[in-house]
């Protein structure tokens, strides 16, 4: 898992015309700002470390590897790394195109 002490760092790791895997990794206190996907809901699964993951009318919760949160179609949401490092994967359907 590749790190970047500028910013996050994200992989695609599956991408057809139906489905996009990508894994983030961010070094501690590192953040991802609020954003969208308007085509699809993001599906989460925290692989390493702890992050809070903020959606919606500013729902926080911190989680751990082995968590899944999902954000639906067009909801807002935000990630910013703990005291750790951390790496999850965001699953989303179509193309990047899409």
């Amino acid at each position: 898992v590749e790190f970047k002490e500028e910013h996050p760092h994200a992989e695609t790791i599956l991408a057809d015309r139906d489905t996009r895997l990508i894994r983030f990794s961010l070094l501690p206190g590192q953040s991802i700002k609020e954003h969208s996907a308007p085509s699809s809901p993001v599906y989460i699964i925290i692989l390493e470390g702890r992050g809070t993951f903020t959606g919606g009318e500013d729902n926080a919760s911190e989680l751990g590897a082995g968590s899944c949160v999902k954000y639906e179609q067009g909801e807002k949401h935000s990630v910013r790394a703990g005291d750790e490092k951390l790496v999850f994967a965001a699953l989303l359907k179509g193309s990047p195109r899409d």
